[in-house]
């Protein structure tokens, strides 16, 4: 896999030019849209004044002082990460915390996660993965997702660095509920959209840890996986024979027959993906023990006015359809 180019040293968020006039996010790209705008006063409208040419030197002083040098920032944080792997460190894990924080100032940028890695900063990951201090693990594995997503160059390294085996442990049996979330978070970024990380996903028995987490106490985890099994799925139809025989029916149904909330919808759309074209699917769902048929009437007949379970609704009257070959009369 070849590199793609890297950034350039000084971290320049995308400007707004006249020609793509994109809000400005913060200050250093307020003040540069405003002298790029100065500059193209006199040519683009003849109604307004050119800047004042002491005005725009006070501005491109204030942008100049604001200009961050990305690389020296980036490679100071990892530096100062890679104490951690010093036993006679004295640094705070606040230090630590600080760290990981100016990197994800930077790393939401393609070019800038990619400059991480060219300097070192995927070398420290399982060190920090491995901390003591929660702090510590949660950020780094929000690095980790935040670098990666829709990244392939991150995601290909972060797969022969094996990250994923780390996160999916954090995933399962780390104390930390945030830290739970923010790997899981990380293990969705690897994966998506990406057949080498899948298969890796795959081998290490990824799917049952998504299946554990749908049995977690914490709901937020619930919906990630929920919503990662769709997210499969839906580019990835060839798992759903696998999904079944696990058991990701069952469990399913197992939480649409829970008391109602938000994650329903996203509960109804993951069996709707893995109901469609699969007779073993259906016929778990007609079982007489699970009453299954009743409960998508009762959801519906209760919810089925709100708009703000819409979406839950159309996925409830789709598995009434595909698996019970009806007409969705909500008063039958």
């Amino acid at each position: 896999m070849s590199e793609p180019s890297s950034s350039r040293n000084n971290a320049l968020v995308s400007v707004p030019t006249v020609a793509d006039p994109r809000p400005p996010r913060n200050l250093q790209d307020l003040l540069r849209y405003a002298v790029e705008t100065g500059d193209n006063s006199t040519s683009n409208n003849n109604d307004v004044s050119p800047m004042d040419p002491e005005r725009r030197r006070f501005l491109e002083e204030v942008l100049k002082s604001m200009t961050v040098d990305m690389a020296k920032e980036l490679a100071d944080a990892i530096n100062k990460l890679k104490t951690m792997e010093n036993p006679e460190t004295t640094l705070e894990s606040s230090e630590y915390e600080a760290a990981l924080d100016t990197i994800s100032d930077f790393v939401d940028h393609i070019d800038a996660a990619i400059d991480f890695f060219k300097l070192g900063g995927f070398d420290i990951v399982h060190t920090c993965l491995q901390s003591t201090c929660p702090g510590v693990r949660s950020r780094m594995a929000d690095v980790v997702a935040v670098c990666t997503q829709n990244n392939p160059f991150c995601q290909g390294h972060a797969v022969t660095m094996n990250f994923l085996p780390r996160l999916l442990n954090i995933v399962e049996h780390d104390s930390d509920d945030e830290c739970k979330l923010k790997a899981f978070y990380a293990v969705s970024c690897i994966v998506r959209d990406n057949s080498e990380a899948l298969t890796q996903f795959s081998n290490l028995d990824g799917f049952s840890v998504v299946l554990r987490s749908m049995n977690s106490n914490n709901e937020r985890l619930i919906v990630k996986a929920a919503f990662f099994t769709t997210s499969m799925l839906s580019k990835n139809v060839e798992l759903r024979d696998d999904l079944v025989r696990m058991g990701f029916v069952e469990k399913l149904i197992r939480l649409l027959k829970s008391p109602h909330g938000t994650p329903h919808e996203h509960f109804a759309s993951s069996l709707v993906w893995l109901v469609q074209n699969n007779e073993e699917a259906q016929d778990i769902c007609k079982r007489p023990e699970y009453h299954f048929e009743m409960t998508l009437r009762q959801l519906i007949n209760e919810y089925g006015q709100d708009d703000a379970y819409r979406e839950e609704m159309v996925s409830l009257r789709q598995l009434l359809e595909i698996i019970f070959n009806n007409d969705n009369e909500e008063e039958r």
